[in-house]
Order: C-alpha cells, then structure tokens, then sequence
C-alpha cells in the first residue's frame, strides 16, 4: 500500500495521512524517512494509471484511493479531480481519529470518446482540515488505437488520380483510366477545407515533392487524404527534389493553418545525397490539428520526420505503422528518425524505426551522442501528451527513444540500441518535473555507441515529478564498460526523482547493474518492489547506490537477486561492497531467489526467430518487419509478438 503523511491542521495535535492503494502493490504503509533503517521511507505517490484503446473499455475502470486520519481529532476532508474524465466517489466528509475512507477514483466513459489518442494527464486533488495545503496524485490515461484507421470519400469529395506511367496532365484525372501525370498538377485539383482524396498509383516513381502544402480537410471525421491506388506492392515512391517531401508553412498564399489531413501508404527518399537537399520528408511548421501518418516509409533524410515549434503548436498527432529508417547526417546535431516539439496528443504506434542518425555507408555519417530513434523535446516548446505504443526501435545512433517531456511508454520492443528510453531529462528539463510511465517495454542486446563512447544503457529515467516503471524486461546486453540496465538519476538538471515506483521488472545478463543516482535532496522518495534482478557474468554489482546516504529516501521490498559473482560483489552501496546479509541490513529488503529458469531454451529475439522456422538472426526480424504494409501485414514481425515469446520466456505478468 502506497502512503503520503500529510499534516491536518485543525490542531496542533492532528495529524492525518493519505494512503494511497494502487492495484497489486504490496509496500507496506510509510513513515517519515530517515538514515536508520527503523524509520523507512514515505512510499511515492506514482500515477495512477488506466491504458484504454479506441472503441473498447479502459483496463481498469476504477482505482482506489485510501486516506485516513492517523491524528488525535476528528478531521474534515475533500477530494477533486481536475478533468471531467474522472469521479471520485464520495468526494467529501469527515473523519474520526484513526478512521480510514476509500475512495473510488473512476473514469467516466461517456467522456472517453471525446479525447484524443495519446496520453491525457489530469490528477486527483485533496485537502485534509480547511487550513490544510492540497496534496495531489497524477492520473495518466493512454488511449491506443488498434488495427488499421478507416478512412472513406465523402459524397462530395473529389478524388484525384495521378499516375508517372500512365498519366497525362490533360487528362481530368478524376478516374483511375486517365489519371494526372505529375503531382503538381493532380494536387492543384483539390479544394481547401474539404475531405478530397489524392490517390498516387502504386508502383509508380515521381521526381518531385508533394512541395509547400496549402490545403485542409473539412474536419476530423472528414480529412483530405493523401493515398494510393493499384495492385503493385510497392507504396508510390517520392524522390523529392526540394530539401522537404512535404512541409506546411503559413507563408505566401498559405492558410494561417492546416488542419485534418492524412498521408497513408506514402513512400518518401531524397533524390540527393547531398546534406542540403536532406531535410525531412515530412516537416510540420504551420499550426495544425488532426493530422495521421499511417503506412508509409520514409527512409534517408537528415531528419526523416520533423514537427517544429515555429510558428505554432500543433495537436492530435498520430504516427502509426510507418517504416521510418535510416536518417542520417554528416555534421550537425541533427539524424533523428523523427523530431518532435510543440506537439500536444501526440501518438506513436507499431513503427518500425531502425538504424537512425548514422550509416555506415556514408563518409562522415557516424554515430553521436546528438541523433536518435525519436526525439521528443521538453522546455517551453516541448510536446504533451505522449504516448509511444508497440513500436519496434533498433540501431539508433544513440537513444532509441528520448521522451523528455515525459509521458508513457507501453509494449515496445528496443534492440541494438547504446541507450534504451529516456524518460523526462534534457538540457531545458521541464520546470517542475514531469508525468512518466513505462509499462511492459521489453529492450534488448543494448551496446557502445562506439569505442570513445561506452554506453549499453537499458531505461533511464530523470526529472520526474512522479513516475511508475511496471513489468519492463532489460535482458541480454552486449557492453559492460559503462553498462546501466535501469538508471534512476536524480543528479541532473531539474527536480531529481520523485515519487517513482520500479516494480515487477525483470533485469537479466544485461552486464551492467540498476543505478540509482544522486544526493539525498535529488531523490525520494522510490520504492523498487518485487524486481528480479540476475546476472551469469561474474561482475559487475546487480545493484549499484552512488551516494550511500540516499538509501533512506528508497523502499526495497519483496525484490530478487542471482548472480553468478561472489556474494560481497552484488550490492555496492557508495564505496562498500556488501553482500545479501548487509544489503539486508542497510535497505530493509529481504532479498528473495529468483524463479527456476523456465524450460525451452534461452528466452531470446534469436531464439523467437528460430521458433518460427526462420534464420535465428536479427537481422532476419528486421527483414521482416520492413516489409510490413497495409497489403502485407504479418504479426510474426510486431514487437507484440517478439515481446510476448520474450515474456513469457521469464515468467512474466
């Protein structure tokens, strides 16, 4: 049971304190913390959290919420949610001395269909005596989208027919028989708030750019459409010209924004080489709302997708089921798969992002530091509401996916990555800390960035207000010269950690330990509950504490350790090597055993390729899952599929 003190100030002598119930959480309730052991640390307020996909119901519906008066009067209380999604049930009463009330913390559905996909953060309020500060617990909402998006011509849409091979600009191109030639002239054939369809014949190649686009759709029910058309296997390829495939700008003859639109079965690559014919295949400036990117491939650009905060913010963004490869640059702090800020609903969904921000076969293209899968950016430009969903990311130059805004992260798979996910963090953290969550990520086999920069770390997470990291496995790393499978940093620019919660993970052979970093003012408080944590290498430590005083703002409970070193070399707690007896001692924990290894081999990516009857190599999946499509879409090459033989391999929820 999660517990905050919170003081009643009826009376000098009130005292009254929260506990908050999360579902299966077993911590047991808090007191104030301390140095000594006797005196454990307060349990952290994580989010409340409820996952929900398009038209079917939240998992769960409801959570409870415990508070009681621990003073020695009576003590008035009340409760609020700040978003019309949710109800508390009661909201308002008394207490006794002693006496505890639970609270129903529930979503409203009827108000569910109006959000947009994306993570939606409100909080439950309360205050505890009329004189009493409010204290507060966050609530994150996902809302997923499963399965391909439906999308239909209006009765007065126009739809236009373009095709390179057998089109003809003479031609009305208002039929697949006698399509438009040229992109130009076929998207000058569409109207500006209205739902028309521009169809590309696939299999067909185009030496220009869908250039500066100037047109909206009627609505989000309604958008204007750009797709294709044909029997061909292959997506219309874009060999843009012009440094952008596409880019919204509100100059010249512009609208100030666009709105509603939707690019589905696309493929984008720059016809240049050359850095300053790169850009993006995508670049989003104007203001814009209701915008999806379904099936397409974008592949080659210095940055392959860009949404910029100049000059307007723009919401309900969906990224969904793209192939988003092999960005790179030569100079410059640029390379990402895709760059985002001033995005506000923002979902990412079953993409395949692989081997961004450098190329081996390009001089000067090399890894660094600065180019990743996904960048998102905090500060005052950043993006809300972020959700990142089954995606599969691999063979970033540096971090698979930087979600410094905060956000939440569910079902991905990483691989071959030198950094995992970040969570919140940045040179312009957010002010206050941010909102995070990661639940059932799975990464694997992460490695140097190269030989001047060692990384191989797995989830790091910074600058959190509050944040709960929930059943993720951190298994087979590749380096262990700066190797960090979970890296819980409070030493950065911001608040530190807070109130974070790291339960039921699993951590094996990743060859560098679980970190916690930062001063006791940087940290607390956390609780680390019933993660399994094991090694067959002989180091380094499975558990790593930099500053030893900051042991007493974490709760260690129920957790499991293996290691194949000897038993002093498994816990380092600042300078002292301790072994389970001490690491007992000093963190409260009773150090569990880890579950018999299950039988059937070594739950492995390779190993899954095998069960398959396929070559047992990474870059087998890769194959495969590059050739997903609308016309061809195997589940065998979704990270849900690699996640659920891999999680099941370790025995996890």
């Amino acid at each position: 049971m999660r517990t905050q003190p919170i003081r009643c100030r009826l009376s000098a002598l009130a005292v009254a304190a929260v506990l908050f119930a999360a579902p299966n959480s077993a911590c047991p309730q808090s007191g104030a913390g301390a140095l000594a052991r006797s005196a454990p640390a307060a349990h952290p307020l994580a989010p409340l959290v409820f996952e929900s996909v398009a038209n079917a119901a939240a998992t769960p519906t409801a959570q409870p919420l415990r508070i009681a008066n621990s003073g020695a009067s009576k003590c008035a209380w009340k409760a609020s949610a700040s978003a019309p999604w949710l109800k508390l049930t009661p909201a308002a009463g008394e207490l006794e001395a002693g006496a505890s009330i639970e609270l129903e913390v529930a979503l409203v559905e009827a108000e569910l269909a109006a959000l947009p996909p994306g993570s939606s953060i409100a909080s439950v309020e309360w205050r505890l005596g009329a004189d009493a500060p409010p204290s507060s617990v966050p609530v994150v909402l996902t809302r997923g989208q499963d399965g391909w998006t439906h999308l239909a011509p209006s009765k007065d849409s126009h739809v236009v027919f373009v095709s390179s091979s057998s089109g003809d600009d003479f031609f009305d191109g208002r039929s697949e028989r006698l399509p438009k030639r040229t992109l130009a002239a076929a998207i000058a054939e569409l109207r500006h708030g209205y739902p028309d369809w521009l169809l590309l014949k696939r299999g067909d190649t185009w030496n220009e750019s869908l250039g500066h686009w100037k047109r909206s759709g009627r609505s989000a029910q309604e958008p204007l459409v750009v797709a294709s058309y044909g029997d061909s296997g292959a997506r219309p390829l874009l060999r843009s010209v012009e440094p952008n495939g596409l880019i919204t700008l509100p100059a010249g003859d512009s609208p100030a924004r666009i709105d509603h639109i939707a690019l589905v079965g696309l493929h984008f690559a720059p016809q240049s080489s050359q850095r300053e014919a790169r850009a993006s295949a995508v670049t989003l400036l104007a203001p814009m709302r209701d915008v999806l990117i379904e099936d397409c491939e974008f592949e080659g650009y210095e940055v392959n997708l860009t949404v910029a905060a100049t000059p307007g913010r723009k919401q309900n963004l969906r990224l969904r089921r793209n192939l988003i490869r092999n960005a790179y640059a030569t100079d410059g702090p640029v390379g990402h798969g895709i760059y985002l800020e001033a995005a506000d609903q923002v979902l990412i969904e079953e993409n395949l992002l692989e081997r961004n921000g450098w190329n081996p076969d390009v001089e000067g293209a090399t890894p660094s530091v600065f180019r990743h899968g996904i960048y998102v950016q905090s500060g005052p430009d950043g993006c809300t509401g972020v959700l990142l969903r089954g995606n599969i990311i691999a063979s970033s130059s540096s971090h698979g996916a930087q979600l410094r805004p905060g956000g939440a992260a569910l079902d991905n798979l990483f691989v071959d990555n030198p950094i995992g996910l970040l969570l919140g963090g940045g040179a312009e953290p957010t002010e206050g800390g941010v909102v995070a969550v990661a639940r059932r990520n799975v990464v694997l086999a992460g490695r140097d960035l190269d030989a001047e920069n060692p990384r191989g770390w797995g989830l790091a997470v910074e600058n959190l207000r509050s944040g709960e990291l929930r059943s993720n496995l951190i298994a087979w790393g590749r380096t262990e010269a700066l190797a960090f499978a979970l890296l819980l940093e409070g030493n950065t620019p911001g608040v530190g950690l807070r109130n974070v919660l790291a339960v039921d993970n699993v951590i094996h052979d990743w060859r560098g330990p679980l970190r916690i970093g930062g001063t006791p003012e940087q940290l607390g408080p956390l609780c680390l509950e019933r993660n399994r944590i094991t090694s067959s290498y002989a180091s380094p430590a499975l558990v790593l504490v930099a500053d030893a005083r900051s042991i007493s703002n974490v709760r260690w409970s129920d957790n499991a350790y293996a290691g194949a070193a000897a038993g002093d070399a498994w816990f380092t707690l600042g300078e002292a090597r301790l072994d389970a007896q001490a690491w007992s001692a000093a963190s409260g924990d009773v150090v569990g055993v880890p579950p018999a290894a299950p039988e059937g081999g070594r739950p492995t990516l390779e190993n899954y390729m095998a069960s398959l009857g396929e070559p047992a190599t990474l870059e087998a999946f890769l194959a495969g899952a590059r050739a997903q499509s609308k016309s061809n879409w195997q589940p065998r090459y979704t990270a849900a599929a690699v996640n659920a033989y891999l999680r099941a391999g370790f025995a996890m929820r």
